[in-house]
Formats: structure tokens, sequence, C-alpha cells
């Protein structure tokens, strides 16, 4: 078994870690195949990355990256380099430009997330309410990751949102894509977050990398994973991992590019400025 054959079992089987763990897994699992002269069909290997979480950004740009440069190995494999280098270098660079907006704040923020977790270890904000982030419950890990930085963190029903948000200066997301179509897919739970946010006048933040921006429509609910959980006292119950949050509700894009608006012409710049690194 190839090396990304692997790692795309254990990325279909994750349900704690996001786009980032994702992308880096698979990207380093296809470059060692690369470096050991493993023969890979082009477009299987970028139909499978792309379909292993339907909707993750980040996969929908290593599948692109594939398909641009698949037929001449070694441009691959140096895109694949530039890539785990863009990657290594965005997260400390994107904690960097969130202190300005972060920094000696109350904020509340949904379920965990590697860019959310840096930028806010490096801001050093006053506290961090954490919706416990139901079905799923990652916001325990979030604040255990939180509190072990040094960081005054809380976990709170998600029930309490509008509690937490009144006592808060910012809301914060993360992000598993960010559309050239207008929005942001992050887990279920954020569209409640901003839409709350705006109402009560607090400032909200999509916190990501540019490699999570995507030009592919992601906006619509067809692209996101169904999973169950089970309800006492009834039983089974579906729900859909990500939601879509439009662009309008969301004030700031934190990136490793700089804190930008949030509207589609700035989403674009990011990727194309993204895409110019790892391929030139």
């Amino acid at each position: 078994m190839s090396r990304l054959e692997s790692a795309l079992e254990e990325v279909s089987r994750e349900r704690i870690r996001g786009a980032s763990w994702a992308l880096s897994t698979l990207a380093r699992a296809l470059l060692e195949d690369l470096e050991e002269g493993y023969e890979l069909e082009c477009d299987e290997a970028s139909r499978r990355i792309e379909s292993v979480v339907r909707g993750m950004a980040s996969l929908s740009n290593l599948a692109w990256l594939v398909r641009k440069t698949c037929r001449d190995r070694e441009a691959l494999a140096e895109s694949l380099r530039g890539l785990l280098s863009y990657m290594d270098e965005a997260s400390s660079t994107l904690a960097e430009h969130a202190v300005g907006l972060l920094g000696g704040d109350i904020v509340t923020t949904i379920s965990m997330s590697s860019a959310v977790l840096n930028a806010l270890v490096r801001a050093g904000p006053q506290a961090v309410y954490v919706l416990e982030s139901r079905p799923g419950g990652e916001g325990a890990m979030m604040a255990k990751a939180l509190a072990h930085s040094g960081v005054n963190a809380s976990v709170i029903p998600d029930s309490a949102l509008g509690w937490a948000l009144s006592r808060s200066s910012v809301a914060v997301m993360g992000a598993d894509a960010v559309s050239t179509g207008g929005c942001v897919v992050n887990k279920i739970g954020s569209l409640a977050l901003a839409s709350a946010g705006r109402s009560l006048g607090v400032r909200v933040a999509a916190v990501f990398e540019a490699y999570k921006s995507v030009e592919v429509d992601v906006c619509s609910y067809e692209y996101s994973i169904a999973r169950t959980y089970r309800v006492e006292g009834w039983g089974d119950v579906f729900y859909p991992v990500f939601e879509p949050i439009r662009l309008d509700l969301i004030d700031y894009l934190v990136t490793d590019q700089g804190v930008l608006d949030s509207s589609i012409d700035a989403v674009r710049r990011l990727r194309s400025r993204f895409i110019k690194y790892v391929i030139d």
C-alpha cells in the first residue's frame, strides 16, 4: 500500500483534526511516494484527495496541484515542497497578524482550529469562551490546548452563545474553506456565532491560512458531510458537519497575508498570491 493510500484512510477516519492537518498529512505522504519512485495515477489520486473530505478547500487545492503538475514528477514534488514550506511559515505569520485584533480582548470561539489556537496563544486575549461545539465536542480540546498554553479559556454550552457574546468584543471562527463564491465554510454552529455576533454588535473574524481559499463553489449544503449522533430518549439524529457563512456576516479575514476585508476580491487576491508562491 502506498503512503498516500494509508494517509487517505487516516484522513477519512479523523473526526477532530481539521483542514491543515489533513493537507499536511496527504501532501507529505504524496511527496514520500514520489521520492520513493511510486507510480502515481494522476487522475485517480486527484479525485480521491478531493473527495476524501468533501468541501475542505485545502484538499481541493492539493487535488488541483496534482492535476496541474502531475505529468512532471519533479515539478509536482517541487510544488509539494513549496506547499509544505508555505504551511510551515503561514502559521506563525498568521498569528503575528492576529495580535492587533485579538490581543487583550474577550473572545468567543467555536470548535477546534489550529489557526485560531495559534492566533489566540500569540495574541494573548483577556479571556476566551469556547463553545462546547456539539455534536463532536471539539471545543473541549480547544479549551484544553489554550489553557495548556497559558490562555484564560473556559468551555461553555452552545446554548450560552448569546451570554458569552454579550461579554465579548470579538467572535472568532476558523475555516475549512473560504470561497470566491462569497462564503466561509466551517463547523456547524459557526453561522449562529456570526449571526449573533452581528446582531449584538460584536466584531466577527474568520482566521485561516491562504491555502484554505478556493475558487470552487462550496457555499451550498450539498458539499457538507452528514453524520449522526445519539440523542437520549430519541435515537440517532443526522446533522451536517459544515455550514456556509456569508462573507457579509464577517468583518475581518485574519490570514497569513494580513488582516483583510471580508470581500470576494480580497479572497481572490489571497488565493492568487498563494498559487503563485507554490507554483512559481
